[in-house]
């Protein structure tokens, strides 16, 4: 008898599986011919490979390419978490503040709007540069957030042709929109994402930011971000052969 164990993509639960296999092969024993035993409905003949456990095996998430998308790292005189921009002070349209938890840790950003910055330009809203992206590549933004109004949000990714953010803000070129979510009220914390193809190659970095985009809404308006990440897409394997 031997026991054979594989490997494959299941394509419908996303995930990768073990597969347990076992043979069972026919041997002749002694120098002589011996019968074989009596076949019951329960054993399969010599030769057959039968499955007898399926072992879902969990993989583990990329790594968000968000430097601090959990918000946790916020300095005591800073204006917003670390990695990120804060909304423009002179406008003063909305603010930041953390959320903590029992223990004193920050664990969300409570963005409150006392007026719509929909005409306002994405650098000046709460948003953060990501500069460690592939070209040619599908990457997934994702976060989870409580809206406390019915205004409508707009979360929304550009690609710049240059390599930094501080060449960025200089450029007279205008930046690719890669994709966009836009939510209403929530029920608690939910989760949205889109995909995004990054472009051909060349120096470039993404910015994402977010805004209220209801001209006429209800304010104040709040929303709490708990996260915000970006992932590379996995593209299935195909089954070992």
């Amino acid at each position: 008898m031997t026991v054979h164990g594989s490997y494959f993509w299941d394509r419908t639960q996303r995930r990768c599986t073990k597969v347990t296999c076992i043979c069972l092969l026919a041997a002749g024993l002694g120098c002589g011919w011996q019968p074989a035993a009596p076949r019951t409905s329960d054993v399969p003949p010599p030769g057959t490979m039968m499955t007898v456990s399926v072992t879902p095996i969990e993989l583990a998430p990329a790594p968000n390419l968000i430097q601090n998308g959990d918000f946790s790292a916020w300095q005591a005189d800073a204006s917003a978490p670390d990695y990120f921009g804060a909304p423009d002070a002179a406008r003063g349209v909305s603010v930041i503040e953390p959320e903590r938890g029992e223990d004193g840790a920050v664990w969300a950003v409570r963005q409150t709007w006392s007026a719509s910055d929909a005409i306002d330009a994405y650098p000046k809203l709460f948003h953060v540069w990501v500069t460690n992206l592939k070209p040619d590549t599908r990457y997934r933004f994702s976060l989870r957030v409580r809206n406390e109004s019915p205004n409508l949000m707009l979360v929304r990714a550009f690609r710049y042709a240059v390599r930094t953010p501080a060449e960025a803000l200089v450029s007279n070129d205008p930046p690719q929109v890669l994709g966009n979510i836009s939510f209403g009220q929530t029920q608690g914390f939910e989760e949205h994402a889109f995909d995004f193809q990054t472009g051909g190659a060349g120096d470039f970095c993404v910015l994402i930011g977010a805004k209220n985009n209801a001209v006429e809404g209800t304010f104040p308006a709040v929303c709490v971000w708990d996260e915000w990440a970006v992932r590379p897409v996995a593209t299935p394997q195909a089954p070992p052969q």
